[in-house]
């Protein structure tokens, strides 16, 4: 494989334990990751994952409010869990 990029490579790259250094910020979605960049990612999706969970918590809270309203009753902790299960 050349320097200059003029050809490809066409086989494996044996790294023999060594690291790649100095890669730089991904541009395009093919492109090689750094660990800074990996784990920015990984954190940002983990918001996400952590608001989706607050905001089904919210809405299970809601339905559960809606089925005591609908029966008619005031329902206890122990009857809201075992629907939690249900659900």
């Amino acid at each position: 494989m050349r320097l200059d990029g003029e050809n490809q490579m066409f086989s494996d790259l044996q790294m023999n334990d060594r690291k790649l250094v100095g890669l730089a910020d991904a541009v395009t979605f093919t492109d090689g990751m750094n660990k800074k960049v990996l784990d920015e990612a990984v954190r940002e999706s983990q918001k996400y994952t952590d608001n989706l969970i607050v905001q089904t918590n919210e809405t299970l809270e809601r339905i559960l409010a809606s089925i005591a309203v609908i029966n008619g009753r005031i329902v206890t902790n122990t009857e809201i869990d075992e629907l939690k299960e249900t659900i």
